[in-house]
C-alpha cells in the first residue's frame, strides 16, 4: 500500500534549508481555517499554509504494511 506524504517548502524565508532535524512541523488551529505551519530550527522564521492549500504526494516506495502483515 502506498503512503501520502505531505509537501513541504524547500527554504524558509530567509534562505535556509527546510527538511529532516531542520524544521518543525505544527498547526495553527487560531485561524480559520486552522494552517500547517514549518518553523526554521536555525532563525526561527515561520511559514505558514492554510489547509486548503496543502499539498499531497503518493509516495509508491512506502510501505504503510510491517512486515507481519505481509
Amino acid at each position: 500500500m502506498a503512503a501520502l506524504t505531505e509537501r513541504f517548502p524547500a527554504y524558509c524565508p530567509h534562505g535556509h534549508r527546510l527538511g529532516a532535524r531542520r524544521m518543525l512541523v505544527g498547526w495553527d488551529n487560531v485561524c480559520d481555517p486552522p494552517q500547517r505551519i514549518w518553523v526554521c530550527v536555525r532563525c526561527s522564521a515561520v511559514t505558514y499554509r492554510d489547509t486548503a492549500r496543502l499539498d499531497f504526494d503518493l509516495d509508491p516506495d512506502h510501505d504503510l504494511h510491517t512486515p507481519d502483515e505481509v
